[in-house]
């Protein structure tokens, strides 16, 4: 089933960008996932600990190339699978 079209901003001819939390609830409720895994820079804080409220757990560590920096960076994958989510209202 294809997903309704999101319509683009004012200005723009891009769609908004869905935010992981939309991702998540569309890869296990609509999608079938068991389990997914974004990552993300170790200096950002606040994106780790939004993620650790609907139950991402902190995994591996690695160095990956960050366009902003245009350098390596260490960053740290997140998990989450099915039976540990826990859906924000």
């Amino acid at each position: 089933m294809t997903p309704p079209a999101v319509p683009a901003l004012p200005g723009t001819a891009h769609p908004p960008a869905p935010t992981d939390a939309a991702r998540v609830v569309r890869g296990f409720r609509e999608g079938g996932l068991d389990r997914t895994g974004p990552s993300t820079f170790m200096n950002t804080i606040a994106r780790r600990r939004i993620h650790q409220k609907p139950g991402f757990a902190e995994g591996d560590t690695a160095t990956l190339h960050s366009p902003a920096r245009d350098a390596p960076a260490p960053s740290i994958t997140l998990s989450l699978d099915r039976q540990d989510w826990t859906p924000i209202p």
